[in-house]
């Protein structure tokens, strides 16, 4: 067994960390007018496919299912964030 530092978990854990201040910088104010508020939840939102599409391939180990698994997971992600896009762009500022 061969050990590589960081690890692939390490690597997706501080990718995770990275995107969870990613989500934390758009949510505040700190943004100025430079990006209005719907954008800013539309680019939270889609970190959050993100991260949640991370936690399942690489600590769920859905990379290892068969592929008809890892494309009901994906489809399942792909429908709710969408139903997630259309409710924000529904009820606009």
């Amino acid at each position: 067994m061969t050990y590589s530092f960081p690890s692939r978990e390490t690597f997706v854990w501080l990718l995770l960390i990275m995107a969870t201040l990613a989500t934390f910088y758009f949510s505040g104010s700190t943004l100025g007018s430079a990006i209005t508020s719907s954008e800013s939840r539309l680019i939270m939102i889609t970190i959050a496919a993100f991260k949640c599409r991370l936690v399942m391939r690489e600590f769920m180990q859905i990379k290892n299912m068969a592929l008809p698994w890892k494309l009901a997971f994906d489809g399942w992600l792909l429908l709710v964030s969408t139903i997630i896009f259309i409710g924000l762009g529904l009820s606009q500022d």
